[in-house]
């Protein structure tokens, strides 16, 4: 099978799938669309992104206190 036909193929099961969530919720497929792709992952992209800087700040901010900490356990000894 080539990789154009099983891309084509995973687009067709996708836009079927908001097609269905679309009926199913009542809202329709431009509807849909625009929930997950303006605003849905958009926002879960931003939130990922957040976290990620919120940890990156809390490792440097452990990695200097574990500095500071052995700096002064070697100074005592």
């Amino acid at each position: 099978m080539k990789l154009i036909t099983i891309i084509e193929n995973l687009f067709e099961v996708c836009c079927q799938f908001i097609y269905w969530i679309g009926q199913t919720t009542g809202m329709g497929y431009e509807l849909t669309n625009l929930l997950i792709f303006v605003i849905i992952h958009p926002l879960i992209t931003l939130t990922f992104f957040i976290l990620w800087r919120k940890a990156k700040n809390q490792q440097q901010k452990f990695k200097e206190l574990a500095q500071h900490h052995y700096a002064n356990r070697t100074r005592k000894s």
